[in-house]
């Protein structure tokens, strides 16, 4: 404004000065000068002068106006001027102004948020009249509508805890009364019932008291936490961690329950607790399935809070209502590898506040946790790692990168009698045994550890006392990320017993466990070389092959062991029979074979087959036992009969089932006859095989017929073989054929079918009798008999009582108690059962007692001379009487004539079966029979008895 009123002022005096001044000379009556007379002004000097003109100024009238219009003009836009720069000073002002209010208002506005984000509230408290106002921050910190607490001093104190209100209000009247800064700390309840921490500051200013008030539960309950922490926590170590852990939570937070849990390794929908507090004790041996409860949400890596109403939420857990929880924290816990396998849980029954504070101390506390449960493991892997070192069956040795020992386990100082102390700081190459590894090895050794890092194979190492042992080792070079060497692992095992049990396996593979001798390995090597030296040397070679004669009687009979103790000694008798330079060997079971080297005539070798049987026929004392034991010997020569291994057995082997078939106890020399025989028999074989597979065989049926009303009984199914070529071949030909190489098994399922199916067609006819089948001994003992018996009745529908099974008298003896179980199934299930060809066993006839058998079968060979034998009909007369006792049938088979009917019939002879009565017939020839012979035979049968 200065600016201003200075222009005004040069305005004025610019309109004062434009006025035209008059000068004149006195007297004042002369004539004015004109305008434009010149008016001279000279200085000289330090004064101007004027020359003598008085000048008189004289006015125009328009002039004075002019100049008058021109200071007013001038003044009114002096005053618009300042009138203009007033009114923008003024708007500058304003706008000055109101930048400084929003400026004030957003500076409010900032501290009352920041006020809200550190929970602080402002107040000031009237010290005379005790008015106090709050901020809103303020109220919300003490819980209470902001109505509730204006101008309130004394319901602010009731909003402190009961225990901390005196202590408060003594501490404000001491400050007011003595101008001191406020500054303390108390609790407050608020309208939930929860407690806070707060820190109240302020200063007196005359009658007035400004302050603030800080919500600081957060942070005491983090200070008093890890305080507690590292009181009672920290030290601990396993499960005393985990109950000083929860106890610490339940007591930071005053909460109901805590725990500590992790989730069960082979039920992963369970949860096993290290620790459960619960109202204060501590709970062992805590688990529960957390399916469908917040347990489930926690442990899927998610951090739950329920503040309240958590059975609500939850109404189906029934763990939940029985600890009536209302508010739940839970935070998951993890392993090192990051994977969930645990968790630590607080409930209450009241709800739970300051969810930041408890998280944020729950989360250290997971983290605690699992460091403790890691370190746990830790040593659990140690301890494991350090009980496999100490108890594992392997010695170990650890050496420095020195190669120095550092460290040896139980098993090293068990198998070399050195104790770690010995061995320390020495080099595990002392314990090499000197005799086995010189200082070639051992350099070789180091070698292939530096290029390789490992090394692996065997050693013989010493013991502190001397002794050597063999043993399996393997050393490896162990190193840092850079490929520095930091230690040697050897480890060892004794393979004294290995190597023991290697040469008793090498042993094993070519000699023969029982009696010692070569077997069938070392056999064929000894034979081939033999022969190799033999054709060098065009000398011969001799093959004996030797079969015990009814050495299987002796092994059934008087038991495995006795049979072994026999080889064992003919095996001895052997070798103590033949020269230093020739082979005895077992080719297995009661086959022994000797090699005859260097042979010069057959006579040698036909000399020495009788040394041999002579020797072995001498009795034997097994045990309790004397046997005396003969063989059958097979012989070939190279190279008269083979010019090979292959062949020179071959061919000693069919010598000697020549002499088997021959008598036994005999030996044979090998003529190519026998490989006739024997290609004819595998012919026969191979033809069966193809005839089992077709129809060549068929049943032809033979009737017994009962002696007492001469009506027809039994028929006995026997089974023929008709070629192709309408050639028939009879049983005696190839059933033994069958026996010895198995087909009888398929070859006598093939007959009971047959059998069944057509006694069934009879049945149904109206005939009802039985069908007898005879059954081999191999088919009860190499087949499943009961079960191919059962599925036949089964398909065939053939009832069991209409079926008889015949089974020979020597094949019972030899086997009776395998036989006997057999039988007594069968009977069991409606079947007759009766022994063929009694008589020819060698045995007591008290077996009959001991078996479930229904009819004995007189062999033909005793009814031959009959009636003319005497001793014949007295042992047919015995068997009868016998069978009588027993309440047996007998079966007199081979009855020819009318005189061997005759005398059966006088000795109450149950069924008689023959070419007299009828010879085997087919199936339609059969029919013809009974049409033709049933009844008028029944007649005659009776007519010629009672004649």
């Amino acid at each position: 404004m200065e600016v201003v009123w200075r222009l005004i002022w040069i305005v004025c005096v610019y309109g004062m000065l434009n006025q035209q001044p008059v000068y004149a000379h006195t007297p004042v009556d002369e004539e004015p000068v004109t305008q434009h007379q010149q008016l001279v002004i000279s200085d000289t000097g330090s004064q101007s002068r004027i020359d003598s003109l008085n000048i008189v100024y004289k006015p125009q009238p328009w002039e004075a106006l002019g100049g008058y219009l021109l200071i007013i003009a001038g003044i009114i836009f002096l005053v618009f001027i300042v009138v203009l720069l007033w009114n923008t000073s003024l708007r500058r002002e304003v706008s000055r102004r109101r930048r400084t209010e929003i400026a004030l208002r957003e500076s409010e506005q900032s501290l009352l948020q920041s006020q809200r984000i550190a929970a602080i509230g402002s107040w000031q408290l009237s010290v005379t009249d005790r008015v106090m106002s709050c901020s809103d921050e303020m109220h919300q910190i003490l819980g209470v509508a902001p109505e509730a607490l204006d101008n309130c001093y004394k319901q602010f104190l009731d909003t402190i805890h009961e225990d901390d209100r005196l202590r408060v209000e003594n501490y404000f009247y001491t400050t007011v009364q003595y101008q001191n800064d406020l500054d303390c700390q108390f609790r407050i309840m608020g309208a939930d019932g929860g407690i806070r921490y707060v820190k109240c500051q302020g200063k007196v200013s005359a009658e007035t008291v400004h302050g603030t008030l800080q919500d600081i539960t957060d942070r005491h309950l983090s200070d008093l936490f890890f305080q507690g922490f590292a009181r009672q926590v920290t030290g601990n170590h396993g499960t005393d961690y985990f109950i000083a852990l929860a106890g610490l939570l339940a007591e930071t937070f005053n909460v109901a329950y805590v725990m500590v849990g992790v989730i069960n390794q082979s039920d992963p929908g369970r949860v096993d607790s290290l620790c459960l507090i619960a109202k204060g004790k501590v709970v062992k041996d805590f688990y529960y399935q957390m399916a469908d409860t917040p347990c489930q949400k926690v442990l899927e890596n998610h951090v739950c809070f329920y503040a309240r109403e958590l059975r609500l939420r939850f109404p189906d857990v029934a763990v939940l209502q029985q600890m009536e929880a209302d508010s739940y924290a839970g935070i998951p816990m993890f392993n090192s590898e990051g994977k969930c396998n645990g968790l630590i849980v607080m409930l209450d029954q009241k709800p739970m506040l300051h969810e930041q504070a408890t998280l944020s101390i729950l989360q250290v506390a997971a983290s605690r946790a699992s460091s403790e449960l890691q370190e746990l493991e830790a040593e659990r892997q140690l301890k494991l790692t350090s009980l496999v070192f100490e108890n594992t069956q392997e010695g170990i040795i650890i050496a420095d990168a020195a190669g120095c020992i550092i460290r040896v386990n139980r098993a090293f100082s068990e198998m070399s009698g050195f104790t770690e102390a010995d061995v320390l700081e020495r080099r595990p190459e002392f314990l090499y045994s000197r005799a086995h590894h010189d200082h070639h090895f051992v350099f070789h050794l180091r070698q292939v550890l530096n290029k390789k890092g490992r090394w692996q194979g065997e050693l013989w190492n010493q013991r502190k006392d001397g002794s050597v042992f063999p043993a399996l080792q393997s050393i490896e070079r162990i190193s840092d990320s850079g490929g520095k060497v930091q230690h040697y692992i050897s480890v060892f095992t004794d393979i004294t017993e290995k190597k023991a049990d290697e040469e008793k396996i090498q042993y094993l593979a070519h000699f023969d466990a029982i009696t010692g001798l070569p077997n069938r390995v070392l056999f064929n090597d000894r034979l081939h070389k033999a022969i190799q030296r033999a054709r060098r040397f065009k000398r011969q070679v001799g093959l004996m092959f030797l079969d015990l004669d009814r050495f299987k009687y002796i092994n059934d009979t008087l038991g495995h062991p006795v049979g072994d103790m026999l080889l064992e000694r003919v095996g001895m008798r052997l070798q103590k029979s033949i020269r230093q330079l020739d082979t005895v060997a077992r080719l297995g079971g009661d086959e022994f074979v000797v090699i005859v080297e260097d042979l010069d005539k057959v006579d040698t070798l036909n000399l020495l087959a009788e040394k041999i049987m002579q020797t072995l026929s001498q009795p034997v004392q097994l045990e309790s036992h004397r046997v005396s034991v003969h063989s059958s010997i097979g012989m070939s020569l190279f190279p008269m009969h083979g010019d090979n291994a292959e062949q020179l057995v071959k061919h000693a082997d069919m010598a000697m089932y020549h002499a088997k078939e021959s008598g036994r106890n005999q030996a044979v020399l090998y003529v190519p006859e026998l490989s006739v025989r024997t290609y004819e028999s595998y012919s026969l074989e191979r033809s069966l095989r193809h005839a089992i597979d077709t129809t060549q065989l068929r049943l032809h049926y033979q009737p017994q017929v009962r002696l007492s009303d001469g009506r027809l009984a039994t028929v006995e199914a026997l089974v023929r073989w008709q070629k192709d070529d309408g050639y028939l071949v009879e049983p005696d030909q190839f059933i033994p054929q069958a026996e010895e190489n198995g087909l009888i098994i398929p070859l006598g399922k093939w007959v009971l079918q047959q059998a069944c199916r057509q006694m069934k067609c009879w049945l149904d006819q109206g005939l009802n009798i039985r069908v007898a089948v005879n059954i081999s001994g191999l088919q009860i003992i190499n087949g499943n008999w009961l079960g191919t018996v059962k599925e036949v009745l089964e398909e065939t529908g053939l009832p069991a009582c209409n079926l008889e099974l015949e089974i020979t008298e020597s094949y019972v003896i030899q086997h009776i108690d395998q036989v006997a179980e057999v039988l007594a199934k069968l009977r069991a299930l409606g079947i007759r059962i009766s022994i063929d060809d009694f008589g020819t066993g060698y045995s007591s006839l008290s077996y009959l007692k001991l078996l479930p058998v229904d009819a004995l079968k007189i062999d033909r060979s005793f009814l031959q001379d009959v009636p003319n034998s005497h001793s014949d009909g007295k042992i047919i007369a015995a068997i009868i009487a016998m069978a009588a006792q027993l309440g047996l049938d007998v079966v007199a088979e081979g009855v020819e004539n009318a005189a061997q009917l005759s005398f059966l019939s006088q000795r109450d002879c149950d069924l008689v079966q023959g070419y007299l009565i009828a010879s085997p017939q087919s199936v339609s020839e059969l029919d013809e029979w009974l049409v033709r012979h049933y009844r008028h035979e029944s007649t005659t049968v009776r007519r010629s008895l009672v004649e």
